[in-house]
């Protein structure tokens, strides 16, 4: 209405409201174009948000106060976790990358003053022996307990930060730095036999390959004249590359450690594999889909490859 608050457009709508019976408890603040309805009973939300305000309770205003305290070491405000001096970690989905996303949580709790950090013993694994490989070996860990902890639910991770920096910040920790790695301490054997070998995993768990295709990752390949010694053997769901007749099968998970730690190069999907090639610092090729959660390619140590 270029600055003409009240015309004949508006008198029309409040005309509206008024035959047909319409209360309208609501009007948005003016910007800089808008039909306004002139009934001075209407107040706008900015208003009726001062006046809740000023109604607050002490009791009310105490519970903001109080239940959203700054993160440890930095600024950002997030419900304050920490009991005690004590820290409970409970990690849900029980994957290989579901339990190396919260690896460093431990560290930065301590070193932030953290007295305590368990595990919760309702913790989830796929594979029992994680509970060995990333907490028993952690030395940042103090034990397992029976308290449940706080599990963060999100799906999107802030510009300039990874899912391993959501977790610590919804945990109510911050040690001012972003695009942290996932940390292992469990040792793997080093194979000498595998130290020159370039290796491609082609087994994904969640969704990470479904719309991928062999051939296209067989494509990629040949385009950047890159040789696979090893692809590993095949568990439920994967994406072979049938050119490559060498199979490399783990024994366990922690022979699969030792694998990834040996090799040179890993070309894998986004999926546990790359996160753990992560924490062992492995030079890393990752395809992914168009439909995958970016918040999957957190590692600014691997270089990520769109499939199409």
């Amino acid at each position: 209405m270029n600055g003409n608050y009240f015309s004949e457009k508006s008198q029309s709508i409040e005309n509206y409201f008024k035959k047909n019976k319409i209360k309208i408890d609501f009007q948005m603040k003016f910007r800089d174009k808008s039909v306004p309805v002139s009934n001075p009973k209407m107040a706008t939300i900015q208003e009726k948000i001062r006046s809740l305000g000023k109604a607050l309770t002490s009791k009310t205003k105490n519970f903001l106060k109080y239940s959203l305290k700054p993160a440890i070491g930095g600024s950002p405000k997030k419900p304050h976790l920490l009991k005690s001096g004590r820290l409970v970690l409970e990690i849900r989905y029980g994957g290989l990358g579901d339990h190396l996303y919260w690896s460093h949580v431990p560290r930065i709790a301590k070193e932030l003053g953290v007295k305590k950090v368990y595990i919760s013993n309702s913790s989830e694994y796929r594979n029992p022996i994680y509970k060995k490989l990333f907490w028993e070996c952690n030395p940042y860990v103090n034990g397992f307990v029976n308290e449940k902890g706080y599990y963060p639910i999100f799906s999107t991770v802030e510009k300039g930060t990874n899912i391993l920096d959501r977790v610590m910040l919804e945990l109510g920790l911050d040690d001012g730095k972003r695009f942290h790695d996932p940390e292992i301490y469990f040792q793997p054997k080093i194979r000498p036999d595998l130290q020159d070998k370039v290796i491609y995993d082609p087994n994904y768990v969640s969704n990470a390959g479904d719309t991928i295709k062999g051939k296209s990752i067989k494509n990629y390949f040949k385009k950047n004249k890159i040789k696979i010694d090893f692809q590993m053997k095949l568990r439920d769901k994967n994406v072979p590359v049938a050119s490559i007749k060498k199979t490399l099968e783990a024994k366990d998970i922690e022979d699969f450690i030792s694998i990834i730690a040996s090799c040179k190069e890993v070309y894998c999907l986004a999926s546990g594999t790359a996160t753990l090639a992560s924490a062992l610092g492995k030079k890393t090729t990752v395809f992914y889909a168009k439909n995958l959660n970016p918040i999957f390619l957190h590692s600014k140590k691997h270089r990520y490859i769109l499939i199409k």
